[in-house]
């Protein structure tokens, strides 16, 4: 029985010994790690050296995303790796719907800043969640949140 004992204190040792080795060896990467990424100079506004590319981006205009790239090609990864798209020196376009699907765009009339449902009660905001889930033949736009109320709408508490 002494020795089983022995046996499972010598396991238990080793065992331990064994997680304080993964241990070290995982806080060295991470320093080693941080320490490079604090090391690297800050990029300057201004600094248009060959090895950075610049993207500027100018506007959004229904749904389309402009700008204009500096430097050499660049790319916009989305969905983790899933689809890579290219961005080449000089003005380009993407639609946003294109590159981000999950994106709610609610197209509204110039000038409107809040959409009711015609069946509900509540007034929310053209970029709020629950906006994007009114059906489109029962959606109703307003310029402001007291045009909204003077139509008898309520702002949705949280």
């Amino acid at each position: 029985m002494k020795k089983r004992e022995n046996l499972w204190l010598y396991v238990q040792f080793y065992a331990l010994l064994l997680a304080a080795v993964i241990a070290g060896m995982l806080g060295g990467i991470v320093f080693e790690r941080w320490q490079a990424f604090a090391s690297r100079a800050p990029i300057e506004v201004g600094d248009f050296s060959e090895t950075i590319s610049l993207l500027h981006l100018d506007s959004i205009e229904n749904g389309i995303l402009k700008g204009k790239l500096e430097g050499r090609e660049a790319r916009i990864v989305v969905r983790d790796a899933q689809e890579v798209y290219s961005i080449f020196p000089g003005e380009f376009e993407f639609s946003l719907t294109e590159i981000l699907p999950n994106l709610k765009n609610i197209p509204a009339p110039s000038g409107s800043a809040f959409v009711v449902s015609k069946q509900g009660k509540y007034y929310y905001p053209l970029d709020a969640p629950e906006a994007a889930l009114i059906t489109v033949k029962n959606r109703a736009f307003f310029r402001s949140a007291e045009a909204a109320e003077q139509a008898g709408f309520v702002r949705k508490q949280k």
